[in-house]
């Protein structure tokens, strides 16, 4: 039996409708549908996929199969060219964009020929000048007092935001912190009220249960992620 078929028969067992399950969980009943039928083809991705079945299972009380636990491969059905990447757009070279690459290697060319000149103009050397009669000879001044030199400053290290995580109820969490995944690739759970701190100059997070996430941010007043499955990214620039 398919995870989603598991599904589906525990929640008729426990007389539930899938509206009642959407409003519990927070997740769109379309969403519900489509993974009981197991056409994940209808789901936003693999991330929020993995977030809405772990969110129902547990609301269920259904545990998942081993292929769905924490750090291994999502279900076989999971794997289908319905949740595969799309595939990247080819360029097309539109005109406006061909006319722009010509004038870069004209400019490039006429850049080329400028240095050409200067340096056999500078081999060449200049004309002699004519002779000038002798002027009388002038005092020298007196030297100016030489200016300290200019060190250059060193850059200080960029800049970093601090966000603490705090669950108020067991919640599904996926993080990317400067492109490495604390949690790793699969994400992990946090049990009510576990904290997490990331540290780095670009923080995302993603939640299953966005209003049992609360967030402070460079010591700030914790507020929740948001409602639902929640993603939200910060920087230092955009807290």
């Amino acid at each position: 039996m398919g995870v989603g078929a598991e599904l589906h028969e525990e929640r008729s067992a426990r007389g539930l409708s899938l509206d009642q399950v959407a409003a519990a969980i927070r997740v769109r009943r379309a969403h519900l549908e489509a993974i009981e039928a197991e056409d994940f083809s209808q789901l936003p991705g693999p991330v929020y996929t993995l977030g809405y079945l772990r969110a129902y299972a547990e609301y269920l009380g259904v545990e998942m199969p081993a292929s769905g636990a924490i750090g291994a491969p999502p279900p076989a059905s999971l794997s289908m060219a319905g949740l595969a990447p799309a595939p990247a757009r080819r360029l097309v070279l539109t005109g406006p964009v061909v006319g722009a690459a010509g004038l870069l290697i004209l400019l490039a060319g006429l850049g080329l020929y400028a240095a050409h000149e200067f340096d056999r103009a500078a081999r060449d050397g200049p004309a002699p000048p004519a002779a000038a009669p002798a002027a009388p000879p002038i005092a020298a001044p007196a030297p100016l007092p030489s200016a300290p030199a200019l060190v250059p400053s060193s850059p200080g290290p960029p800049k970093q935001v601090s966000v603490m995580i705090r669950t108020t109820q067991q919640a599904w969490l996926y993080a990317e912190v400067d492109g490495q995944a604390p949690f790793g690739s699969s994400g992990r759970f946090l049990a009510p009220g576990q904290e997490a701190t990331l540290t780095g100059s670009r923080v995302k997070l993603t939640s299953g249960r966005g209003a049992a996430t609360l967030v402070s941010v460079d010591g700030q007043p914790a507020a929740p992620l948001g409602p639902g499955v929640a993603t939200r990214e910060f920087t230092p620039q955009n807290p």
